[in-house]
């Protein structure tokens, strides 16, 4: 039967033509998607996979991004984007912490292949996951208007509990609350993130802050009354035979006292308790309080100053 058709010069012809479009489609599909390469150059980052229950943690992966460069026809890699090609590490053998140097590899669409990867391999830092509770604490931001003032910061809780590498819960010496305070002028509840930071203030990575917010009562209010006054210096004796009092420096010669208007109104000057220079030959030096009447305090809260009497002998 087949040497039948074959002798048919109709059947031959056919198959020829046959042949030669299959030859022709052949050709013609190398030639119009040529095997053509791509490359990203700096732009694709390093993915990284851990094995669950490890108990480690990525600390640091270097270099972060790499060169890939891939190889396909022109078709396969027209729809090639840094989107669709990822570099990755694998690290699911590893079960301690430490620094490796491993070989990289990367997942890229189908019809390519990654011809290479620069640099071929990364340095990768793991370490142990731990947990600490630590004290909130309250970061005021900004200041309230002049005639106002904080009386208390209050957090919903007095302590977050932090997660994550040892080496960085390490550096954690806090965990503060910033609440900004500028243009408040009567007491506000607010939501604030929780942010775990170094000695230096800086924001500690890789830790984990849970809970992660915090909601903070600030009350405030209207500052009372308050003046500034000069500060005189009791003084009580009198210095050895032939000598006398040359100066008194009292440091500050001043102090902002608060209280009801009416008693402010009538005070131009406090007074230090007396300090005793009976019998001296030298200078006298001592901390005194300030008195103040019944109802009226210092803003700062400290009524101690600072005063030196200096003697010396008198003129012939």
């Amino acid at each position: 039967m087949m040497d039948r058709l074959l002798e048919n010069d109709t059947v031959l012809k056919i198959l020829s033509v046959l042949v030669a479009i299959f030859l022709w489609l052949q050709v013609d599909g190398v030639t119009s998607h040529p095997v053509q390469k791509r490359e990203f150059l700096d732009t694709l980052s390093v993915q990284w996979s851990l094995s669950k229950g490890t108990g480690l943690s990525v600390v640091a992966l270097r270099p972060a991004t790499v060169d890939v460069q891939l190889q396909g026809t022109s078709k396969s890699l027209g729809g090639v984007n840094k989107d669709n090609v990822t570099p990755y590490v694998n690290l699911s053998g590893i079960t301690r912490a430490g620094v490796y140097t491993l070989r990289l590899s990367a997942a890229v669409p189908s019809g390519t292949r990654t011809v290479s990867i620069s640099p071929p391999q990364v340095t990768v830092s793991l370490d142990t996951i731990g947990s600490r509770r630590v004290p909130v604490s309250v970061a005021p931001q900004g200041s309230v208007p002049p005639k106002y003032e904080v009386t208390s910061m209050v957090p919903s809780v007095g302590e977050a509990t932090l997660s994550g590498p040892t080496q960085d819960l390490n550096q954690v010496k806090r965990v503060v609350a910033v609440v900004p305070l500028s243009g408040h002028t009567q007491g506000f509840e607010d939501q604030s993130l929780l942010l775990p930071e170094s000695a230096s203030g800086a924001q500690v990575p890789h830790v984990e802050v849970n809970p992660p917010m915090v909601s903070v009562s600030s009350v405030i209010r209207q500052k009372p009354p308050q003046v500034t006054v000069g500060i005189v210096v009791r003084v009580s004796g009198h210095p050895a035979v032939g000598y006398k009092i040359s100066s008194i420096v009292v440091n500050p010669n001043q102090i902002s006292i608060t209280g009801p208007s009416s008693l402010l109104r009538k005070i131009t000057t406090v007074y230090t308790s007396a300090i005793d220079v009976s019998g001296v030959t030298g200078p006298v030096t001592g901390a005194l309080p300030v008195s103040l009447p019944s109802g009226v305090s210092p803003v700062s809260g400290r009524n101690l100053v600072q005063v030196t009497v200096n003697v010396e002998p008198k003129s012939p």
